[in-house]
Formats: C-alpha cells, sequence, structure tokens
C-alpha cells in the first residue's frame, strides 16, 4: 500500500513543472490578448476624440503633423467626409476590442478598417478635396523653406 502511494506521489511530482509550464502559457496568451485588446480600445478612443471634433467643425489629428497643409484644402469637405470615416473607424476599434462578432468579425472588423484607412488617403489625394487657391505644393505638402 505505501509502495503505490510512494508511485503515485512521484506521478504527481512529475507532472508539477509540465501544469506549471501550461499555466504560464495560458497566462502569456492571456495578457498578450489583453494587451491588443487595450490597444484596439485606445484607438478607438482617439477616432472617438477625432470624430466629436469633425462634427464640430474643428480638428484634433488630420493636420496634427504639419506635413499637410490645411490652407491647400476644402476643409468643409474633408471634414464632411472624414468625420464619418473616422465615426466607422471608431465602431470597428470597438467592436473590435469587445470581440463583438467573435473571431470572424473581428477579422471583418480589421478589414473594415483597412478599407477606410484607403479611403482617408484617397480623400487628401483627391483633387475634389483640394482648393484652388492652395499654397500648389504637391501632394498638399508645405514647401520646404
Amino acid at each position: 500500500m505505501e509502495a503505490i502511494l510512494i508511485q503515485e506521489m512521484m506521478r504527481c511530482a512529475r507532472m508539477i513543472p509540465e501544469r506549471v509550464s501550461n499555466m504560464l502559457r495560458g497566462a502569456a496568451c492571456f495578457a498578450k490578448e489583453l494587451w491588443m485588446d487595450t490597444l484596439f480600445f485606445v484607438t478607438g478612443c482617439l477616432g472617438l476624440a477625432e470624430t466629436i471634433d469633425l462634427f464640430c467643425q474643428k480638428d484634433f489629428l488630420i493636420f496634427i503633423s504639419g506635413s499637410i497643409d490645411p490652407a491647400d484644402y476644402d476643409l468643409q469637405k474633408v471634414y464632411a467626409v472624414e468625420k464619418w470615416l473616422f465615426a466607422i473607424d471608431t465602431l470597428c476599434l470597438f467592436g473590435i476590442s469587445f470581440h463583438v462578432g467573435g473571431y470572424y468579425g473581428d477579422w471583418f472588423l480589421l478589414a473594415v478598417v483597412m478599407l477606410t484607412l484607403i479611403l482617408h488617403w484617397r480623400v487628401f489625394k483627391s483633387p475634389a478635396f483640394r482648393r484652388c487657391g492652395g499654397s500648389g505644393a504637391a501632394g498638399g505638402k508645405k514647401k520646404k523653406r
């Protein structure tokens, strides 16, 4: 009886490192997922702030870098399109961070975010959003002095 008990204790002792390893691996996956969820949530919060500002005819993120001159663009047209693109981005990013649609829903929302990213780029490359009397720099960039 004691021999069986000792054998069982030895078997359990050999399993401890494997169980600890599995627990640590699971904790690392959870931390990675939590980090990405937090990243998508914070990005969605930035998009929400920009969306609110654009609905108020103000800007928070678009012209912050200084590489794009606002004088080159018809801001009313730009804001009219960009506010809806940022609203879509915000909803999608919050949806991804909270896993609203599950695995495939996250991928679909990520594809929508990529599509709106292309549309953001198109707004600033399209002559339809340019002002005729702008600085005339190629690509809407400020001239170097």
